[in-house]
């Protein structure tokens, strides 16, 4: 970022900007949180001419805006990487004149950065918005002229954009040329300029916690929190104090919970005027429900003392942890696997098998 004193164009106006100073300075000794104006001068700028569209004019020291015939814009790029907290008022200033008659030059918002001042021409030019703001260029004179960008610059900081972009046209149809001086002009003083007013900053804070949570075993979970803060806070959330990678916004989703999502979670709030973490909130996954049960039961190799038993595999949420088979409804003996051979029976007697299946958690199926 460049950085430069607001220049003054008379001895009086030099004074009174003296004069402010002393104020502005005695008033941010008692409010620490008042903030100056950021100056930034541009990082591109070039004009481009509809009558030679394929030449590039970023190594020019002036920028030139014509309407009607011979039509010529201009573009500039400030980088706003540097700029913290939030904008109160965002001016876009040029030293410029006019050639011969009055001439409106209207800014124009630029949305594709991407354009650089050493290959812009009329050709590949971007594309601006609608005005943000004008003003009548009447003398031939080099003077200061302002436009209000303010809203356009707080959205695109709002939505994290560094780089802002400009573009400014004529409105009228005179002939005559606006001219301003660009960053290659040898006085930098007369650079082009956009000023911006920074609000007094805010450290995060938290307005709402996350909040502990049970959950059944493979549905979803889902923390929150709620934060103010200026600029706007960045957000961390971390599992038993580990941060967890990607997991940046204002809220943790977990499309599917497992055990081993289990823990203690907390969210760390930021910006550049400080940070702050969460209370704690605990994430417990239970298993309530039970596995299917267990279909087509079947004997075989039946003696007068044993008989085998075999019957389909059963599902469960989690997993199935094994089977149990019971005897007449009761006395019921525990096996891994989808077989078994049942010993000691009294030769003559009937019995009634039944099997039904359990898991890990100790939920039980129906037999």
């Amino acid at each position: 970022m460049y950085q430069m004193k607001m220049p003054c164009p008379t001895e009086h106006t030099r004074r009174c900007v003296r004069f402010l100073g002393v104020s502005i300075l005695a008033m941010l000794a008692l409010n620490p949180a008042v903030r100056a104006n950021e100056v930034f001068t541009p990082t591109d700028d070039a004009y481009v001419r509809a009558q030679f569209p394929d030449s590039n004019y970023g190594s020019s020291a002036e920028l030139q805006m014509r309407g009607l015939v011979a039509v010529r814009e201009s573009y500039l790029k400030f980088d706003l990487s540097a700029f913290g907290g939030s904008a109160t008022n965002a001016t876009l200033r040029i030293y410029a004149n006019t050639s011969s008659n009055p001439q409106t030059t209207a800014a124009h918002p630029v949305t594709d950065t991407s354009w650089s001042e050493s290959t812009i021409t009329w050709n590949n030019k971007p594309d601006y918005g609608s005005p943000l703001d004008s003003v009548s260029i009447g003398t031939t004179s080099y003077a200061w002229y302002e436009f209000d960008v303010t809203q356009y610059v707080q959205d695109q900081l709002a939505a994290s954009q560094t780089l802002v972009s400009f573009a400014l046209a004529n409105l009228d149809d005179d002939g005559s040329v606006n001219k301003a001086r660009s960053k290659e002009y040898s006085n930098s003083s007369q650079w082009p300029q956009l000023v911006i007013t920074a609000g007094a900053g805010e450290p995060p804070a938290i307005t709402a916690h996350p909040q502990s949570q049970t959950v059944e075993y493979g549905d979803p979970a889902q923390f929150t929190v709620s934060a103010t803060g200026d600029p706007e806070p960045s957000y961390q959330w971390r599992k038993d104090g580990a941060e967890l990678s990607g997991e940046v916004s204002d809220t943790l989703a977990i499309a599917s919970a497992e055990f081993a999502d289990e823990g203690t979670y907390d969210v760390v709030v930021s910006n550049s005027e400080g940070s702050v973490t969460s209370d704690p909130a605990t994430l417990t996954v239970q298993d309530t429900t039970p596995p299917s049960v267990p279909q087509n039961l079947a004997a075989s190799n039946i003696t007068d003392t044993t008989v085998a038993l075999s019957w389909e595999a059963s599902t469960d949420n989690v997993a199935v942890d094994g089977y149990k088979v019971y005897t007449d409804g009761a006395d019921p003996i525990t096996v891994s696997a989808t077989s078994t051979t049942m010993t000691g029976l009294a030769p003559g007697t009937q019995y009634t098998f039944t099997v039904s299946a359990f898991d890990a958690a100790g939920n039980e199926s129906a037999q």
